[in-house]
């Protein structure tokens, strides 16, 4: 998408945390698993090690590919359509029409929150859309130049 808009970088320290603290929570439910194994149910100890194991690798390989997510992930408002493409190894790019557009929640989670940043939910009759992250001066922006334009849209094809 030429002219499209990249996430604010910040994002990648947000995606970082929240993913370090499922890492966090998936050791932690592996090392209170085991010992309710091994007191419980021994003979499935290694069952138990092969769950949890593949739990933290699956944690560390989506810590690493947080790079690869931030590049693929971008987004473009015209007067007429939103898109917004995302995915790395499957790329999704998804096109929204302006007179579709019903409304634009603004969400702000405690870790995006303290990174100063917004997620923009674009909601059309049959689904929601979501930039992952803007700065929040650009999400109050953003947010009334859709609903202008969508607005004008509607208005036009009536």
């Amino acid at each position: 998408m030429e002219n499209s808009q990249p996430l604010p970088q910040l994002i990648t320290r947000v995606w970082l945390q929240a993913r370090g603290l499922v890492l966090i929570f998936a050791i932690a439910f592996l090392a209170v698993l085991l010992v309710l194994v091994h007191v419980y149910l021994t003979n499935f100890i290694w069952l138990a090690f092969l769950l949890g194991g593949l739990a933290i690798i699956g944690a560390l390989v989506d810590l690493a590919l947080i790079p690869y997510h931030y590049r693929f992930w971008r987004y473009l408002i015209t007067d007429d359509f939103v898109f917004i493409q995302s995915g790395y190894f499957f790329r999704t790019q998804q096109t929204i029409p302006m007179n579709r557009v019903q409304n634009v929640d603004l969400n702000q989670g405690p870790l995006l929150r303290l990174a100063h940043l917004k997620e923009l939910e674009i909601v059309t009759a049959a689904n929601s859309f979501t930039i992952d992250a803007v700065t929040e001066v650009e999400a109050n922006q953003l947010r009334n130049q859709l609903i202008a334009t969508a607005r004008k849209a509607r208005d036009e094809n009536a």
